[in-house]
């Protein structure tokens, strides 16, 4: 969050199918997902420490997921956690009954989501103030 300045100034109901609810200007990323029993918090280790993350969630009960707050430690990137926490959490998604996950990625990442079988939709959208693109991946085949 500080590295990349996510959620700074954010404040009140925006964002993303109006998921936001709980960001101030102390630059928390706290929203209504974080206690729901139904999110699922996962962490990825190395040497021991936590060094990535990500969380997912149902979006309803039509099958739909939700996949965000990806994270991993600048100081571990080289090790690629980062697939491995993307694919666990479309797997658990559907393991889970899923059809379809969403999540919002910086531009920067869409070429690394593509080559995890993602798919771009629509256009750049403003999330946590900076573009982000829409992309889905099938569940089905988990």
């Amino acid at each position: 969050m500080a590295e990349q300045g996510l959620f700074r100034g954010i404040s009140g109901t925006s964002g993303i199918n109006g998921d936001w609810d709980g960001a101030d200007r102390d630059c928390t990323d706290l929203d209504r997902h974080d206690d729901d029993p139904a999110t699922i918090h996962v962490v990825g280790l190395a040497d021991d420490q936590i060094c990535g993350t990500v969380r997912l969630y149902p979006l309803g009960a039509d099958g739909r997921w939700k996949g965000d707050r990806l994270a991993v430690l600048a100081s571990h990137r080289h090790l690629g956690l980062g697939a491995p926490l993307v694919r666990f959490a479309v797997s658990s998604a559907g393991r889970l009954g899923g059809r379809e996950m969403e999540a919002f990625i910086q531009p920067a990442n869409v070429a690394f989501f593509r080559w995890l079988g993602w798919r771009r939709t629509g256009d750049l959208v403003d999330y946590a103030g900076i573009p982000h693109q829409r992309m889905l991946i099938d569940l089905t085949g988990w």
